[in-house]
């Protein structure tokens, strides 16, 4: 049997935030295991840091993520790439937005630094850093600091709102924009899409043996790029235009059924 690459982003997509307690559906953690135990390389696509997913990897065994919208790759354990944001550029762009009203997160390997003048991005953190349904509290995974204009070696970030950037500006970024509420910030070339690249090409899986699960703005490259994709019911029309089959929604069983649908896992009759 051909061994395949499958990997889910993460908000949305296997955890349910519309319940009163974030949860992964029953549904999802059986399918899962159920690809685990076919000998399928199984993992996580996600904008998140990695430390900030390290529980949701324990919860469904797993040892595999890309990380940090791209920026970071790693399996087994182990790192097996890693590239941060131009110091210089990003420390230009924090300059021309810190005294703007426009909320701004940047991340780096072990901190989150927000600007955040009215508390909505912490409260939009701590919504996705919530306990997961039977599971042990995780509240507070990754420190918060204030962010300033220090070069630090940052692997994501993010501007909320629009603003009024000259991307060419930049010429070491890329800007993705997230619907209405801003960009994510990338290094020129970085993005799922090209994490995942990587990892297929270091485990020596064929891109057409490749999966993937998204929902939102981020995954739009890997799932319009990715043969076999997932987009999720629940998620941004966007997504759903490009991917290659939409699932009925998370809370409605739908990884499992994309998964039956397509022969990654026979149903049970």
């Amino acid at each position: 049997m051909e061994n395949k690459l499958i990997l889910f982003d993460v908000d949305d997509t296997i955890i349910d935030h519309e319940s009163p307690k974030s949860k992964i559906p029953k549904e999802t953690r059986f399918a899962i295991k159920a690809l685990k135990e076919k000998g399928y390389c199984v993992g996580l696509a996600t904008g998140r840091s990695f430390p900030n997913i390290a529980y949701v990897m324990k919860t469904l065994e797993l040892d595999t993520a890309v990380s940090f919208g791209g920026h970071l790759v790693t399996h087994q354990g182990k790192d097996i790439f890693k590239q941060a944001i131009d110091r210089e550029e990003s420390s230009r762009l924090i300059k021309k937005i810190i005294h703007t009203p426009f909320p701004m997160i940047a991340i780096d390997e072990k901190n989150i630094y927000i600007k955040d003048l009215f508390g909505r991005v912490r409260k939009e953190l701590f919504r996705n850093e919530n306990i997961l349904e039977g599971e042990e509290p995780v509240v507070g995974i990754t420190p918060i600091k204030k962010l300033d204009t220090i070069p630090r070696d940052y692997l994501s970030m993010m501007i909320f709102r629009q603003y009024g950037l000259k991307q060419l500006d930049f010429k070491k970024l890329d800007f993705n924009a997230w619907g209405k509420k801003g960009y994510e910030v990338y290094s020129k070339g970085i993005s799922k899409l090209s994490g995942i690249q990587f990892l297929a090409n270091y485990l020596d899986i064929p891109m057409n043996q490749v999966y993937v699960f998204g929902d939102s703005y981020n995954d739009l490259h890997m799932l319009e790029h990715i043969k076999n994709s997932v987009a999720v019911g629940n998620g941004v029309k966007e997504a759903k235009a490009v991917a290659s089959y939409v699932s009925p929604p998370i809370s409605e069983g739908g990884i499992l059924t994309a998964c039956y649908h397509l022969g990654l896992l026979e149903e049970q009759q």
